[in-house]
């Protein structure tokens, strides 16, 4: 898996072709899938490894909040797409 640490609005991912977007805003997360395919699961983990978020919207966008500041690793996953990406809060 590919990490990215980011912050704010501005994701620019030329690294990692996806159809996903994940970026943070404050304490809140946003994922948002750009195809017609909806959002299946959404996870956040701490630095650990342990998972501290999980839910499933079958939507094209979702927003949770994150705990609180700190750095995190966020997964999404659409039925053929897949991406994790490592946010920083502060």
């Amino acid at each position: 898996a590919i990490y990215y640490l980011v912050r704010g609005l501005n994701l620019k991912d030329a690294a990692e072709e996806t159809h996903l977007q994940i970026f943070t805003e404050g304490l809140t997360a946003k994922v948002i899938a750009s195809t017609a395919e909806p959002i299946l699961v959404v996870r956040c983990f701490d630095t650990s490894g342990r998972l501290l978020y999980t839910a499933n919207p079958d939507s094209a966008e979702h927003s949770f909040t994150l705990p609180g500041k700190g750095i995190y690793i966020i997964e999404a996953q659409t039925e053929n797409d897949r991406k994790t990406i490592k946010v920083m809060t502060k």
